[in-house]
């Protein structure tokens, strides 16, 4: 006989029941139907048929790898469960429409751009951009006019699309003859840097066109007072968000929003319909619900991953020779005055709380070099590696001893005289996992060869 789990509500932070997480409420039931007999796929048959460390690794998630079977809905033209969390969603987002993606933002910014663009349009987009979007010029047919996004040369990164350089760049894109599907930006960026994307939503609209905002890297954008604005509460026709990288979806899990007309929602469906997999994972898309839960109670959400970013940024501040990208470290600024307008990089609005990006370039050493010595010695890995800096991202997963952590390895690294005598990478390719590069004098850096700046 198979094993029954208990069919007893789920309880999840905040306070929420299961109730009010319809997909996952329907893939929770149906996993506890321990009298089923499968003859359906997938063909381990919930678990039975898995090589056994693998089913040991998974423990009881295995039982809710399921298909779609009864009462359990279809992505591609939901109408049943899915389309119920798809609405929700959209309602806690503040979207007229929201799809689920099991292809993280990529998909995303492949159907955004495929809702828009015809073959021979022009596509307005960052330098910077994600990979993502030269896959999706080529599936639609569109060509690149490049938009130049301003460069940080302390901290050797890209920041955002200036409204100056939107206009300019409209206005040249219309003398080359061809109609000018859109305009796509990376707000916030790798980085943390959030754009003016209401100035950039209203350029856009005055030359009628729309804006399609890469916001993979800010989900929770709008959830919580001390967090930015997301795109669509500044006008964005279309925001593509990777849930799983700052909420608390699971990898490759996100989420692709639409508000207003400008864009048909029939061929945002249509194009996902082509794109997405036919057979999704019910794991992912229940992590989607289940994230949205929690992010519905923001200060149980977010209210300790802020402290902890605080609690870090003070103390990586204090240290000699670090430097972390806020209002106070831009040039120009006194140190520790506030940068009101942050005019002194006109693409930046304001900075993501929730990400600290360290210049070290004051140790005399690369940021390759430090993300290497904070793993093989002190356990602390972060997300991305370049020349210049580090980077870390908090979530609603982040503790405060997290924070006392980071802060504590970076005071034994800076209290060592012999800094620069670094140790080799471990013989298990530890030092592996930081493989960013820089792309020249542009600013712009990327992460692993797998994944560009923005999202996957």
């Amino acid at each position: 006989a198979r094993p029954c789990l208990t069919t007893k509500a789920q309880r999840y932070p905040g306070q929420q029941t299961e109730l009010e997480a319809p997909l996952l409420r329907a893939v929770l039931r149906r996993g506890q139907q321990c009298n089923d007999v499968p003859f359906h796929v997938p063909g381990h048959k919930r678990g039975q048929g898995m090589d056994k460390s693998f089913k040991g690794m998974m423990g009881d998630a295995l039982r809710y790898d399921t298909t779609e079977v009864a009462g359990m809905d279809f992505l591609g033209s939901p109408t049943g469960v899915i389309q119920e969390a798809q609405s929700a969603a959209a309602r806690i987002f503040g979207a007229d429409h929201t799809w689920f993606l099991v292809n993280g933002c990529t998909v995303g910014i492949h159907a955004a751009v495929m809702a828009v663009a015809k073959p021979g349009d022009l596509l307005l987009l960052a330098r910077n951009c994600h990979q993502s979007a030269f896959a999706a010029m080529a599936l639609t047919g569109c060509l690149p006019f490049w938009l130049q996004p301003e460069t940080d040369p302390q901290f050797q990164v890209a920041h955002g699309i200036t409204p100056g350089t939107l206009q300019m760049g409209l206005q040249q894109a219309k003398k080359c003859g061809r109609r000018v599907a859109g305009v796509l930006i990376v707000s916030p960026t790798y980085y943390g840097a959030a754009s003016h994307v209401q100035e950039l939503a209203r350029i856009c609209h005055e030359a009628g066109t729309v804006l399609l905002v890469d916001e993979a890297h800010g989900a929770h954008f709008g959830l919580h007072p001390d967090f930015p604005p997301s795109a669509l509460q500044q006008g964005a026709d279309i925001a593509i968000q990777s849930t799983h990288k700052m909420l608390s979806a699971m990898t490759q899990a996100a989420m692709l929003h639409l508000s207003g007309e400008r864009v048909s929602a029939e061929r945002v469906s249509r194009a996902l319909r082509t794109l997405q997999s036919s057979s999704p994972s019910y794991l992912l898309l229940a992590s989607l619900d289940a994230a949205r839960v929690l992010a519905q109670d923001p200060e149980a959400c977010f209210g300790t991953p802020l402290e902890a970013a605080k609690t870090a940024r003070a103390g990586l501040s204090g240290i000699p020779g670090l430097s972390v990208l806020e209002a106070s470290s831009l040039p120009g600024m006194d140190q520790g005055a506030a940068c009101e307008t942050l005019h002194c990089f006109n693409s930046v609005e304001t900075y993501d709380p929730l990400r600290l990006t360290v210049g070290v370039s004051g140790w005399g050493l690369t940021g390759f070099e430090v993300a290497r010595v904070l793993e093989t010695r002190f356990h602390i890995v972060p997300e991305l590696a370049t020349q210049a800096v580090v980077l870390f991202m908090l979530g609603p997963g982040s503790a405060l001893e997290d924070a006392h952590a980071l802060v504590y390895a970076f005071e034994q690294l800076a209290s060592e005289k012999g800094l620069q005598a670094l140790p080799e990478a471990s013989s298990d390719g530890t030092s592996s996992s930081v493989d960013a590069l820089s792309c020249g004098n542009n600013g712009i850096s990327r992460n692993r060869s797998s994944s560009s700046s923005s999202s996957s």
